[in-house]
This record gives C-alpha cells, structure tokens and sequence, in this order.
C-alpha cells in the first residue's frame, strides 16, 4: 500500500517538477536563459517577440523601496531606474528611458520624493532625440541643436 501511495504521490508532482525546471536553460557554451531554450548570450531572458513582462533585472535596496531596475517596461521601451531614499519614509527615482512609442530617443527623467514605488512620477530632464537634437526641460526641441525650456544662466 505505501509503494502505491508512493507511486502515486511521484506521478502527481513529476509534471510540476518538470514545468519548474524548465524556466532556466543553461547551454553547453556557458549561455543562460530565463524563459527561452536557445539563449544567445551569457545572460538572456525571454524570446524575442513575446510578452514583455518579467523582462527586467531589480535589484532591491536596504531602505524604504530603493532598487536597481533595468529591462523592458513597455512595447519597446526600455529603462535603467536608481530609487534611492530621502528620509526614512520617502525614495525619489532616476532614470534613463529610450523610449520608442511616445517621444523616440533618450531621457533623463526624475521622480520627487514620494512614500511607494507606484507613486513616483517621472518628468524629463533631458532629451536627445533621434537626430541628436537636444532639450532639456522638454522632450519637443524644434529642430534646433539645443532648446531649453524655461530660465536658464550662460
């Protein structure tokens, strides 16, 4: 009776162990993938073409919600993100964004202070755009090598 119990107990995990190890694939030339067969490089997550999600790198801090984010966070954009604490209660962020759907080109953004990781709110510092046009304090600089938007001091 327990052999049967036994048999029966490993039939019913055997597919479980077998979806669980299939998430990491390392190759026979020292390649890693998370969420693809065939990686490509020393480190790959996910395929090309499928769900962006869960195609990013976090780092967590010691303090409030800091963090080292990198990877995809919409169709085509990707980010680098530094959360960093103010206080004891509060973290602001930076990041780097090339963004693809809205303004195509590199940014600099900022986030204020604020108590969660869903409320921070990014603003551009600065702005490249395709063409190697530069603002800051915009990402619209006009055809113009650099624009700035606002008070400035030369």
């Amino acid at each position: 009776m327990k052999k049967i119990i036994t048999i029966i107990g490993f039939l019913a995990l055997s597919p479980l162990v077998g979806v669980f190890s299939q998430s990491v694939f390392p190759t026979d030339g020292s390649n890693v993938g998370i969420g693809t067969t065939n990686p490509t490089t020393g480190l790959q997550l996910g395929e090309q073409g499928n769900a962006i999600s869960g195609k990013q790198i976090l780092i967590p801090g010691v303090y409030n919600f800091e963090q080292l984010r990198f990877g995809q966070i919409g169709n085509g954009n990707m980010a680098m993100e530094f959360v960093n604490h103010t206080g004891v209660h509060t973290s602001y962020g930076i990041r780097f964004l090339v963004d693809l759907d809205d303004r195509p080109g590199l940014q600099l953004q900022y986030s204020p202070a604020k108590t969660n990781y869903q409320d921070l709110s990014y603003n551009t510092a600065l702005y490249i755009d395709l063409s190697g046009n530069i603002s800051i304090g915009t990402t619209n600089p006009h055809e113009y090598k650099l624009a700035v938007a606002g008070n400035m001091i030369a």
